[in-house]
């Protein structure tokens, strides 16, 4: 999922610098969603300077060095919120209100958000899926 958003936006992008007239509609939306993604995932990745910054430095939409760094910090934020071998987080309450306020962070950024007692690096809301 990480590189097809990846791919999207490079794309969109380089067609943006090169051929301004040629973006459509449906470019710069998938451009913006992807972004968007990528951002509320990694903005604090980089070392230095923005995502934006990062991601421009790539020659291609398959940049191997690019792919690479992408998919390291794809696997951190798996681990981060994942036991090993599982791909689910199953959440459980008494209340519809907790667990409401369980899986809000999972679906939206929040400010000060925490699981299992540690900060929340991101909001990984672009992994999730909500089943009932």
């Amino acid at each position: 999922m990480v590189t097809d958003l990846f791919t999207t936006w490079h794309t969109a992008r380089q067609k943006q610098q090169n051929e301004a007239d040629d973006l459509d509609d449906e470019d710069i939306n998938g451009m913006s969603t992807a972004q968007e993604c990528l951002e509320v995932l990694f903005a604090n990745r980089p070392k230095d300077g923005t995502l934006e910054a990062y991601l421009s430095t790539a020659s291609s939409a398959k940049d191997p060095n690019t792919l690479k760094q992408l998919t390291l910090w794809t696997n951190e934020l798996h681990d981060e919120f994942l036991a090993e071998g599982k791909n689910f987080i199953y959440f459980e309450s008494s209340t519809p209100e907790d667990i409401k306020g369980m899986f809000h962070p999972f679906t939206a950024k929040v400010a000060n958000a925490s699981f299992r007692g540690k900060p929340m690096t991101c909001s990984p809301w672009p992994f999730v899926k909500i089943v009932r």
